[in-house]
């Protein structure tokens, strides 16, 4: 889990730069698998799900960014970003931005 502060400096971050709204979706989820088939062990798949989302909003125009890296320069970074998207909507019913630089 993030410290408060580290949430809260994020999202003042988003609407510093653009946003109106923003919220913060964090996942760490474990799951475990067995497969088998004629009663006999087939596959064994455990994996693990760690990451976090951001997602903005102006008016009616939002954009949705995630990521599994953890550190304080990453999440403030990418919360800067993904406000800073919003300018890059065009006025179409659907419009969809790749951030495709690395942020850190």
């Amino acid at each position: 889990m993030l410290p408060v502060f580290i949430i809260e400096k994020a999202l003042a971050i988003a609407i510093e730069n653009g946003a109106d709204f923003a919220e913060i979706f964090i996942e760490d989820t474990f799951k475990n698998t067995i497969t088998m088939t004629n009663e006999k062990m087939d596959a064994v798949i455990s994996g693990r799900l760690h990451g976090y989302g951001i997602r903005v909003f102006s008016n009616t125009k939002s954009v949705y960014a995630y990521s599994c890296d953890f550190t304080q320069r990453a999440i403030f970074s990418l919360a800067k970003e993904v406000a800073l998207a919003l300018g890059n909507i065009k006025n179409e019913p659907i419009d969809t931005i790749v951030l495709n630089k690395k942020l850190f």
